[in-house]
């Protein structure tokens, strides 16, 4: 096992960073240590707490007093707003006054676009890259090219994304949180290359997760195409009736289903501004559903263009209800958020 360690000073402390060809299932990571104090009794309900910048978070913090926490995108290869709007604005409005690590998933991403990144954000106590195209150079195990490429063909897929949009949903709903590169930190802001902060960011979002004892943030709750959910909670239900007690699948039916039609609409929490605990993410229910979705058929990742967006909900809410953990909802206007490419 080749291991190369680096120490870095980030966050207040002497971080040990790891990268082992080995993925040991019982190695400890900070994503385990995230605060006692936001676990709960089994089987409660989740809590939703408004998301609120008093003036203590509002404070530049000193460095010794910073979350552990780190900003996620994933960037392609042809992503023309992110190097010029979108990192410039983050700098501007939040990495100025609190300085977070920034790491970036891509593949064969030229150095000299890396290091206009490390330029465009230099209040970042830190800017990593990491190289994840073995995610899009193969398929999930079981489904074929020309499997695939047949699922496309259908009349209602052809109007949908193709291969790369359907592998980078299976990216963000599951294999990005097993990667041992996170192992170090116990929280996550994601955003896209495309999410714009327009405004100042009126306090460390970090730490308001942390005081408010949130393991998971967002701005809002949506539905999605009923077209790329099909079969989606039929097949959850299979997952959940096998793994989840009786009061568990009712709490998660009561918030998927539509109050009044009792019909799946694909809900969703709108994932392109989202924070989260590591552990949540991490969670051997999450794990377990993923897995589930991933491998067992209909395979609707590939086949019906499933989004990571419902896929995370549905196991975001299973975890939560759980643990009886608090999500903390930040308001739809919060620093000035925009997205998509306007």
């Amino acid at each position: 096992m080749w291991i190369f360690a680096v120490e870095v000073v980030c966050l207040g402390t002497w971080i040990l960073l790891s990268a082992m060809e080995s993925h040991d299932e019982d190695r400890t990571s900070a994503s385990s240590r995230v605060s006692s104090s936001t676990a709960a009794t089994p089987s409660q309900v989740s809590r939703n707490v408004a998301a609120t910048c008093t003036s203590a978070l509002r404070k530049n913090s000193n460095t010794d007093s910073k979350v552990n926490g780190v900003i996620l995108f994933l960037a392609g290869k042809n992503e023309p707003f992110f190097l010029s709007r979108t990192l410039p604005l983050l700098e501007a409005h939040f990495l100025v006054y609190f300085s977070y690590p920034v790491h970036i998933f891509h593949e064969d991403m030229p150095e000299q676009w890396q290091t206009a990144i490390r330029d465009a954000i230099p209040s970042a106590c830190r800017v990593s890259f990491e190289d994840v195209g073995r995610f899009w150079r193969e398929l999930p195990d079981g489904v074929t090219e020309k499997q695939l490429a047949a699922w496309m063909r259908t009349p209602p897929q052809r109007r949908y994304q193709g291969r790369g949009y359907r592998i980078m949903c299976r990216f963000w709903a599951g294999l990005v949180w097993r990667l041992p590169s996170l192992d170090v930190y116990e929280y996550y802001w994601r955003l896209d290359t495309d999410s714009y902060l327009t405004s100042h960011v009126p306090c460390d979002v970090f730490k308001l997760m942390q005081v408010n004892h949130c393991v998971y943030g967002y701005r809002s709750i949506r539905g999605e195409n009923p077209r790329v959910v099909w079969e989606l909670w039929p097949t959850f239900l299979k997952w959940a009736k096998a793994a989840l007690s009786p009061a568990e699948l009712a709490g998660l039916t009561g918030f998927a289903l539509n109050a009044s039609t009792k019909k799946y609409e694909g809900v969703m929490y709108y994932n392109n501004f989202e924070l989260g605990a590591m552990k949540l993410k991490r969670h051997q229910l999450y794990h377990s559903l993923f897995q589930f979705l991933d491998t067992e058929e209909p395979r609707g990742i590939m086949r019906y263009r499933w989004g990571d967006a419902p896929i995370h909900t549905l196991a975001v809410e299973t975890v939560m209800q759980h643990e009886g953990w608090k999500k903390c909802q930040f308001d739809k206007r919060f620093a000035g958020y925009m997205h998509g490419k306007r």
